[in-house]
């Protein structure tokens, strides 16, 4: 296992590849982002051949942030869970950017994601004067748990950061979210941010249910009325295979800027998708035969949403231990080790290979 750093520790060993002419790939973090995290425990440190490897335990992955020197082509650390880089580029891939993505793959990465930036200036805006923008709101500090529970079932946390609770809060507060409902029942949200002039959705999701009704629209065109006047142009990042999306913001004159990036997935050997498979259903039988009223595989809140209570957990903890030969101590008893039944997979993987 890779101990974690403290921010100092990191700081340091980032200045003296510096020094080196090392660059760093990833783009995700910022230093008082990152101090914040180490100081959480959830930054890792490991020195590879002729560089460093930075790991954020994001529970179940992790995110990588490397710095190689030009000749560096190292060996992996032997993790208990996937783990995923970006590159970060504009316009199409440089030299640089080609090396890096030859060293991911020999290092045993593939392709995850590509994304790109979408953009309009605020002249060149089209606005559809939609009549049923009444449906759209600020957000209510009752709609929080649905918010976070909606964009944690409509986005891979591999491949867009998601917010915390606080964090969403903090947005409610600034007056960053936008949402449809109807009838108490949250069915659209729109998350935004300001970065200097330019506005910026950071995430936009549809309950599956209600999807093709045109509420992706509504809130965009409410967005762009609330930003008009403070922003000069709105910009975001975009999955290239998401053709609905794409769709929706040609309509109002987007099109793509050269800021790209590509996701890069790493999968422990040690876990097939077979050996994965037949551990899921294992799990999930245990957890239906104490809860048989959850809905395990869909649900994505079980602690942080009152699903299980610390009977279940003790329950199921007892059963983990015994099926799987761990130990699940009391400093594992994390809501996020138990949110999911992936988490609760990852927790065990993790133990089985201490």
């Amino acid at each position: 296992m890779i101990s974690p750093a403290t921010y100092e520790e990191i700081k340091a060993r980032r200045e003296e590849a510096r020094l080196k002419g090392l660059t760093l790939s990833n783009c995700y973090l910022l230093p008082e982002v990152q101090k914040e995290k180490a100081a959480a425990g959830l930054l890792s440190l490991k020195e590879i051949e002729n560089g460093l490897l930075l790991l954020e335990d994001c529970g179940s992955f992790y995110r990588c942030y490397y710095d190689l020197s030009p000749d560096a082509l190292p060996g992996f650390p032997d993790l208990h869970r996937e783990a995923v880089a970006e590159l970060p580029y504009n316009g199409s891939p440089g030299d640089k950017q080609l090396l890096q993505i030859r060293r991911l793959l020999e290092m045993g990465f593939s392709l995850g994601r590509e994304s790109a930036v979408m953009s309009c200036s605020r002249d060149a805006l089209i606005s559809h004067r939609l009549p049923d923008l009444h449906m759209v709101h600020e957000a209510l500090p009752s709609e929080i748990s649905e918010i976070l529970a909606l964009l944690q079932n409509t986005f891979d946390p591999r491949f867009a950061y998601l917010p915390s609770r606080e964090e969403l809060c903090t947005a409610l507060r600034d007056e960053r979210l936008l949402t449809v409902s109807k009838e108490g029942r949250l069915l659209a949200v729109l998350h935004a941010g300001l970065e200097g002039s330019a506005a910026m959705i950071r995430h936009l999701a549809v309950a599956e249910a209600y999807r093709g009704n045109g509420l992706g629209k509504c809130l965009v065109e409410a967005y762009h009325r609330k930003y008009v006047t403070q922003a000069s142009v709105f910009r975001h990042w975009v999955d290239v295979k998401n053709a609905a999306a794409i769709a929706l913001y040609r309509s109002f004159g987007y099109d793509f800027s050269i800021r790209k990036a590509c996701e890069y997935v790493f999968t422990p050997k040690s876990s097939t998708v077979k050996e994965r498979n037949a551990m899921k259903e294992q799990v999930l039988n245990i957890l239906q035969d104490i809860r048989p009223d959850v809905d395990f595989e869909n649900e994505k809140l079980l602690i942080d949403g009152g699903v299980l209570d610390s009977f279940d957990i003790i329950s199921i903890v007892q059963e983990f231990n015994e099926a799987f030969g761990i130990d699940i101590d009391v400093e594992d008893l994390e809501p996020a080790n138990f949110n999911t039944i992936e988490a609760m997979m990852e927790l065990i993987e993790k133990l089985q290979n201490e």
